[in-house]
């Protein structure tokens, strides 16, 4: 299983540009990554992550449904560069994969 200090050390490694360890799935465009998906063996909590990343807050729901919550602290600010981290829960509202999308704001 994962754990919360290995998510930051690999929002590291997206945010250096890779490589990232096996098991991640990695979304490119145009060669760079879009952004990085880390299924979890077992779920966790959000305050698991919050513990790593600062406190969630939740993203309105798309049209095909499911619950995702954002760690604003990740995000850039204006003229930074950072890795928002992105939690998908299942209906239970346990963590089941982490999302780590490289953001610009410069």
């Amino acid at each position: 299983m994962i754990t919360v200090d290995e998510l930051i050390m690999l929002r590291s490694l997206v945010h250096a540009g890779g490589p990232v360890p096996a098991g991640t799935e990695v979304i490119r465009r145009e060669g760079a990554i879009d952004h990085v998906r880390v299924p979890l063996d077992s779920p966790i909590t959000v305050d698991d992550l919050a513990a790593g990343f600062g406190p969630g807050r939740d993203v309105p729901r798309q049209p095909a449904g499911g619950r995702r919550v954002i760690f604003p602290d990740t995000q850039p600010g204006e003229g930074q560069r950072a890795v928002t981290v992105i939690a998908e829960l299942d209906r239970s509202g346990q963590v089941t994969t982490v999302v780590l999308r490289p953001d610009d704001f410069t």
